[in-house]
């Protein structure tokens, strides 16, 4: 799974369609938002809708059509609350990057990919910081959210 780096975005930036369009996707897959996959599927056909009657161009067609199959096949959503998707068939680009966080429901068609919008974060590791006044305690990190497939820390006690 890739995740929104420096390095993507630079990437990105540097893209141009050279006269093809270039279609930028931001889609919010929170569960916490869309309990089925059924409510981020009519969000896409919505922004969808809203794009195809107002570009008549074969390749913008392909590249929806490619991201409508993708969002379709299935999202794993253990770990990804947005997706970002860059698509220009003209150019051979296919980007797709699972995020953490959930993102605004965007479709965006210019000369170049739309990483203006992208969301600024980093994923950094979780940090818990517990005052502890009884004699003898346990804490265990596995009650805390992974920070996106790093290792869980092992279990510490503290006190004796």
């Amino acid at each position: 799974m890739a995740v929104i780096s420096e390095d993507i975005v630079r990437e990105l930036a540097g893209v141009r369609g050279n006269g093809a369009p270039v279609t930028t996707c931001y889609l919010d897959v929170d569960g916490r938002r869309h309990r089925a996959k059924s409510g981020y599927e009519q969000t896409l056909g919505r922004l969808m809708r809203e794009v195809r009657p107002a570009r008549d161009d074969v390749r913008l067609q392909r590249d929806l059509d490619r991201i409508e199959r993708y969002v379709r096949s299935g999202i794993d959503r253990s770990r990804t609350r947005g997706l970002a998707i860059f698509a220009c068939s003209a150019t051979d680009l296919w980007r797709v990057v699972n995020l953490p966080v959930p993102v605004r429901d965007q479709l965006i068609v210019n000369d170049a990919p739309a990483v203006g919008n992208a969301p600024s974060f980093a994923v950094t590791a979780n940090i818990a910081i517990i005052g502890v006044t009884v004699s003898k305690s346990s804490i265990d990190p596995s009650s805390f959210p992974s920070p996106m497939g790093r290792r869980r820390a092992p279990r510490v006690s503290v006190g004796g």
